[in-house]
C-alpha cells in the first residue's frame, strides 16, 4: 500500500509498512486505517524488518540484494540508494 503525502505542492507517494498493513486487517469492526495507525505506534521501538516492509512480492534490491524493494512504490527500504525506476516515477 502506498498513501499520497502533499510535499511543496506536489502529490508524493509514501510507501506503508506491508506487514503492517496485512496486520491491521481485524475485520469488518475495524477501522484498517485507524489499526494501522495504532500499530505502527505499537511497533515503533520494535520495527518490522526491511523485507517484511516491503512486502510479499518485494524486488531484489540491486545495492544489497535483498528483497527490500517496497512492491508498490519500488523505494528501498533498506536504506539503498533507489534504483532508477523509483526515481523515474518522480520521488
Amino acid at each position: 500500500m502506498a498513501r499520497g503525502v502533499r510535499v511543496a505542492g506536489a502529490v508524493r507517494l509514501v510507501s506503508s509498512c506491508e506487514k503492517c498493513w496485512s496486520d491491521a486487517h481485524r475485520g469488518p469492526d475495524f477501522s484498517v486505517s485507524e489499526e494501522y495507525g495504532r500499530l505502527m505506534d505499537e511497533r515503533r521501538l520494535s520495527p518490522c524488518t526491511p523485507e517484511e516492509q516491503a512486502g510479499v512480492n518485494a524486488m531484489t534490491c540491486p545495492g544489497c540484494a535483498r528483497l527490500t524493494l517496497h512492491q508498490h512504490t519500488l523505494e528501498p527500504m533498506c536504506g539503498c540508494e533507489p534504483p532508477p525506476a523509483y526515481r523515474q516515477r518522480g520521488h
